[in-house]
């Protein structure tokens, strides 16, 4: 083969294979997830099956563009013929994106038409120009008129199936530190344990001051119409818990206490007291003198500040630093 009909059989071949690669950015990730479970006729085949035959019709497709375009760029019917190619490769990714990625049978259904009309459109233009190349695309047209029964079908079942919940999670944690499973056709939790009881942490920790670790997109009136899920209650660096902050279910790190504030009041006090840490959670460190490490949280912010003024005659100059 002369080496300019060679580079143009592999820019063929490679342009037709693209827009199989384009449409498996939505087939692939939707397979084993939303595909699966899509009630299907008794005929349809493995969804392994799927990946090699494609594969090979695009070749095939990619290897008859080549055959039509080794005849010249400059006959009319050659530009014509490669424009409709072109068009149904077009309409091709476009189904995979439709069915795919809208997950939406019937109106990949209704372009599937269009995409038959294109190759029966194509065919007849590349018989025209060469036989072999009509020929080679006959796989292609019955390929994709099975496809289309397959869409078919699939559409009918569906649209007669009762509507699938996919349940995510199979349980919950309530802010009383129960959990709860699903009940129901739709996947719905139990109800938490309605309780105006204080949430409970571990020792050493205290929701009179925390950090906002996220907002989730979860409308609430109450602490207990939130729940903590699995990502954070397995995490270690901090207690997670979920609060109703401003009407939307809030995952926060309550703040780390060793002591009560009356008690860090009566260290300072004290001059016990070498250096002092505030941040604006009102999360207060105690670094005493015998080399301990004490955390406490303020009731209102800057009360530290007042506190440690008031002891500057007593116990001297007491180094703050405030985040």
């Amino acid at each position: 083969m002369h080496k300019d009909n060679f580079i143009k059989l592999a820019i063929a071949v490679v342009i037709a294979e693209a827009a199989g690669i384009i449409g498996s950015f939505f087939t692939a990730p939707s397979i084993p997830s939303w595909y699966a479970t899509l009630p299907k006729p008794a005929f349809n085949p493995p969804a392994w099956i799927f990946a090699p035959v494609w594969t090979a019709l695009f070749a095939l497709m990619g290897i008859a563009a080549f055959l039509i375009w080794k005849k010249g760029l400059k006959r009319k019917d050659v530009k014509i013929a490669l424009a409709i190619f072109i068009g149904q490769l077009v309409l091709n990714a476009l189904w995979s994106f439709i069915f795919f990625g809208l997950h939406n049978p019937k109106g990949a259904f209704f372009e599937l038409i269009v995409l038959w009309l294109a190759i029966l459109a194509t065919i007849i233009s590349f018989y025209r120009i060469s036989k072999s190349a009509a020929w080679l695309l006959l796989p292609y047209i019955l390929w994709v008129s099975f496809a289309g029964y397959l869409n078919y079908s699939i559409w009918q079942l569906a649209a007669k199936a009762p509507e699938q919940v996919n349940c995510t999670m199979e349980a919950r944690l309530c802010p009383d530190g129960s959990a709860v499973g699903r009940i129901g056709p739709n996947c719905e939790f139990v109800p938490c344990p309605e309780t105006n009881a204080a949430l409970s942490l571990p020792k050493g920790y205290s929701l009179d001051s925390y950090k906002i670790e996220k907002v989730l997109d979860m409308a609430c009136v109450k602490n207990t119409d939130c729940f903590t899920s699995g990502e954070y209650i397995l995490q270690s660096r901090c207690p997670f818990t979920s609060l109703c902050l401003e009407n939307k279910c809030t995952v926060v790190c309550p703040a780390q206490t060793d002591l009560s504030w009356p008690e860090a009041e009566a260290k300072i006090n004290n001059c016990e007291a070498e250096r002092l840490s505030q941040n604006h959670d009102r999360q207060v460190t105690l670094f005493l003198k015998d080399r301990r490490r004490l955390k406490t949280v303020e009731p209102t912010l800057d009360l530290i500040i007042s506190l440690y003024q008031s002891v500057q005659s007593k116990c001297g100059k007491i180094p703050i630093a405030t985040e």
